[in-house]
């Protein structure tokens, strides 16, 4: 059972430059689509003296062209990094998120 469509946001990162000449680092919403998002599995983890956890989905969508690794997706409030795009299911695209918490 797939769930609940939700709303996304494909992002991309657009450097710029600041009123002081710095490269700054902003995100581009470049589009927005509905998907069934999925969770897989979670590790958890020590990192730096915290205890952190890995969380991986899987986002299933209507075909979505020219989507990399680089690009991100927002859902919400949420932030989810793109580890894999899968789009060898005709008219589909898959991707695979992770999430650190």
């Amino acid at each position: 059972m797939l769930g609940n469509k939700r709303t996304c946001f494909l992002e991309r990162n657009t450097p710029g430059t600041d009123s002081g000449g710095s490269q700054t680092e902003a995100w581009a919403t470049i589009k927005k689509f509905k998907g069934f998002l999925r969770s897989m599995r979670g590790k958890e983890l020590l990192m730096f003296s915290r205890e952190m956890a890995n969380v991986t989905y899987k986002l299933l969508a209507d075909y979505i062209a020219d989507v990399t690794i680089a690009d991100r997706i927002r859902i919400g409030s949420n932030i989810y990094d793109i580890e894999h795009v899968d789009d060898t299911i005709p008219s589909k695209t898959k991707l695979y998120l992770e999430k650190r918490v």
